[in-house]
């Protein structure tokens, strides 16, 4: 509460629907149009998708991707070197390692979430994930099939990637804040693809 009081644009708290195919991201897409419609810019997006898993549970990555802008990269960047090493004892888990996914990273998993719609429509874009991508644990039990259960959540591990994907938002809140203008520009947006984790941060 008190990081919109004091932030020099709006946060908007945005959970979406239809991800999956055949759905094509349609609740995204929709979105998106909508912010066309009316006009409406976006300082940023950042992507909170697939965030409980871990195949192995010492394992301490959690992904920091990109879009394919430079202020995108900028902004992921900053996430690492500069939120991270302020937050993190405060974090439930400590002992995690943010890595850098560029968006020309084979190890990348922007390209597989909806945070490739924003990089098409041309909006700057981050998405904080577990350590998964076409190369590493992509063929991990319960991804995607009926072993889904929540027996193979690390809700610990999910609630720190939330906590630091939400110090992030409130950093970038006030990023760029040079005059009172900037209230009447672009608006900072969370898209948050498992509310259920924020849900559990907001509350302790």
């Amino acid at each position: 509460q008190k990081t919109q009081e004091n932030a020099c644009r709006d946060i908007w708290l945005v959970h979406v629907t239809g991800e999956e195919y055949p759905a094509a991201s349609l609740g995204i897409s929709h979105f998106l149009q909508q912010l066309f419609i009316k006009k409406q810019s976006i300082y940023t997006a950042v992507i909170v998708d697939m965030i409980g898993h871990r195949v192995n549970r010492s394992d301490p990555i959690v992904q920091v991707n990109a879009g394919d802008t430079t202020k995108s990269l900028l902004m992921a960047e900053l996430a690492i070197s500069y939120v991270y090493p302020r937050i993190k004892n405060d974090l439930i888990l400590q002992n995690l390692r943010p890595v850098l996914r560029r968006w020309s990273d084979p190890l990348a998993y922007l390209y597989n979430t909806d945070g490739v719609r924003f990089v098409e429509y041309g909006f700057n874009c981050l998405l904080f994930n577990e350590h998964i991508n076409y190369h590493e644990n992509f063929e991990r039990d319960g991804y995607h099939d009926t072993f889904d259960t929540v027996d193979l959540i690390d809700f610990e591990y999910g609630q720190t990637v939330s906590q630091y994907a939400i110090a992030t938002v409130a950093m970038l809140s006030h990023a760029e804040c040079r005059s009172n203008s900037c209230w009447k520009e672009a608006n900072l947006v969370l898209i948050a693809g498992l509310s259920l984790f924020l849900s559990i941060l907001y509350a302790t």
